[in-house]
């Protein structure tokens, strides 16, 4: 929905202008939505939980950034879908990227102390 570009992060200084610049976002935006469901799957084998995140904001080009995530590991910027993907069993998107669904397998039958 802010619409900051997450590459400010690799110039010198970058990390501060992008801080500053969602900021100034954050208090210009005068409207949007945020959806969150949560959603316990039992009947899958095994167990997850199933995330869902949909807003109100324009979307992104979520194919090529989930074909480049795998190369962004070690940037300073844009790594955050890639870590979900390694935390997930899956995760895909909707229409055009303003929703996200992602599925986190459970250990639930592991007993622990």
């Amino acid at each position: 929905m802010l619409e900051v570009d997450s590459r400010l992060k690799e110039l010198a200084g970058g990390f501060e202008e992008y801080t500053r610049v969602r900021a100034e976002r954050l208090r210009v935006l005068r409207s949007g939505q945020i959806e969150v469901e949560i959603e316990h799957v039992w009947h899958a084998e095994p167990q997850c939980l199933q995330i869902r995140v949909k807003d109100n904001g324009r979307g992104f080009d979520h194919e090529a950034v989930m074909l480049d995530s795998v190369a962004r590991k070690a940037e300073r910027y844009g790594r955050g879908i890639a870590i979900v993907c390694d935390l997930c069993e899956s995760v895909t998107y909707v229409g055009n990227g303003n929703e996200g669904i992602a599925r986190y397998q459970l250990n639930c039958g592991t007993t622990g102390v």
